[in-house]
């Protein structure tokens, strides 16, 4: 999944497409959403999906394709392993969850081909705060908490100036990276109305 997620970013800043009507576009736009997301199995464990929460602001350059912005998410997904009995050994089972609480600035590189439709490939830095909750069979849970540094490839698209749709990857360490699925609605932004 990675891999295809990077070989679309490249197909996409490859293409040679020239975005246009770069100064019909407002400068500041603000989003904010929903999605799920899916971080990697450990321990013969896979995750499972579960919900992140996130605002954004951007700003459009100007005479330029890209914007920039500013993101805040807050996110968690589980991993679970149930009770059973594996040779002569009792397994109790084992269960944690990931909660992740970051800041990413973004650069997006913006397709205005059409007017309804705006693809865009972005990359964005950061950090998270991580909070480690695990535990075996009934025993009360233990807490580790960590910091991250997030590297945040994206591909998505935005439709008629206010739905936007997102696929990402927060790649910190193995335990805590994710990918994501958004949907946000937008606020501001889109194209300026011709003066008459």
């Amino acid at each position: 999944m990675k891999k295809r997620l990077l070989a679309g970013i490249a197909l996409l800043l490859s293409s040679g497409v020239c975005a246009q009507n770069y100064n019909a576009v407002r400068r500041m736009e603000y989003e904010v959403g929903i999605g799920l997301n899916k971080g990697h199995g450990l321990y013969g464990t896979a995750a499972k999906p579960r919900i992140q929460l996130y605002a954004e602001i951007r700003m459009n350059m100007k005479d330029s394709p890209f914007d920039i912005g500013l993101q805040g998410m807050l996110g968690y997904f589980e991993r679970q392993r149930s009770a059973g009995y594996f040779g002569w050994q009792s397994d109790l089972g084992w269960s944690e969850t990931i909660r992740s609480k970051s800041l990413v600035t973004f650069a997006d590189y913006n397709l205005r081909r059409w007017k309804n439709i705006a693809p865009f490939v972005g990359l964005g830095i950061g950090m998270s705060a991580i909070e480690d909750e695990y535990g075996v069979g009934a025993e009360c849970p233990e807490r580790y908490y960590d910091t991250a540094f997030v590297l945040n490839p994206r591909i998505g698209a935005e439709f008629f100036n206010h739905l936007r749709i997102t696929v990402e990857y927060k790649r910190m360490q193995r335990e805590y990276s994710f990918f994501g699925f958004d949907i946000g609605v937008v606020f501001g932004g889109g194209y300026k109305k011709p003066k008459k």
